[in-house]
């Protein structure tokens, strides 16, 4: 039985969901993100784990007056786990979730059994931080939804995706449509956070068993980039999945979720 709530922190409403049953599973989002952008890994996934889904603040349906930073999303995951009582989760980051899933690991290292960083980074890359902050701008200056997210997609979907435009328009259409996509201020706080914070100093001590999953065809995370990511991890494995961009999760669902379950065993 599902499980919809808003846990009360601080003065601030999280939004969590909580799926399924087995060893527990906790997922956070990319930037701008919320608890439905991992799609239809959902159903499978709560067939073997107890997933936690989570709204980072600055996205969803998370609300409050704190500062968005990747700390504070890392101390609302744990309050998070606190709260729902579970000792020792596994945890797969998405993207900017990989950097508050790392994070989190050297805030509660007890806390972490396995960790999964999909398309993630210990620091964002210049050129991605100018892309987003760009992104963060057009949405500011009054950007036509649809066209905003379509040239997103470029950026984070492969060309077997782009090359079907009637599907991307759809989907741009959809993605714009959505009534708790990021309002300016939320995109431009969640780009700030990333700007402003840099695990990379701390992955030697982060000994938590790792998978790095990287996609074969991301623009923004390059391969390279998630072997070394991988490397500075003490255990940390890396895995890359062809046919891919940076939502790697949504274009390649089964391989996504073979490569999770494979990790988790």
């Amino acid at each position: 039985m599902a499980l919809m709530a808003m846990l009360l922190r601080d003065g601030s409403e999280l939004y969590y969901e909580v799926h399924g049953e087995g060893a527990p599973l906790l997922l956070l989002p990319g930037l701008g993100s919320d608890v439905l952008s991992w799609g239809g890994l959902l159903t499978p996934l709560a067939q073997s784990y107890r997933v936690i889904l989570l709204d980072n603040r600055g996205a969803g349906r998370s609300r409050g007056p704190g500062p968005v930073t990747i700390a504070a999303m890392a101390s609302d995951a744990l309050a998070l786990l606190e709260h729902l009582g579970h000792p020792k989760v596994h945890v797969l980051g998405h993207s900017m979730g990989g950097l508050v899933a790392l994070t989190l690991a050297s805030l509660a290292p007890a806390r972490l059994d396995r960790l999964i960083l999909a398309g993630s980074f210990a620091a964002i890359q210049p050129r991605n931080l100018q892309l987003f902050r760009s992104l963060a701008t057009a949405l500011e200056q009054g950007a036509d939804r649809a066209g905003w997210y379509q040239e997103l997609f470029v950026w984070i979907f492969s060309q077997g995706f782009l090359g079907t435009p009637q599907a991307v328009r759809a989907a741009a259409r959809l993605a714009a449509d959505y009534p708790l996509a990021p309002t300016p201020a939320e995109f431009r706080s969640q780009v700030a956070a990333l700007a402003d914070w840099d695990a990379s100093a701390g992955l030697g001590a982060i000994t938590h068993p790792t998978l790095v999953l990287a996609a074969q065809n991301d623009r923004l995370v390059l391969p390279p980039e998630g072997k070394a990511l991988a490397a500075a991890l003490p255990r940390g494995t890396y895995q890359e999945l062809a046919g891919a961009a940076h939502a790697m999760h949504l274009e390649q669902p089964k391989a996504f979720l073979a490569a999770v379950r494979a990790f988790l065993v």
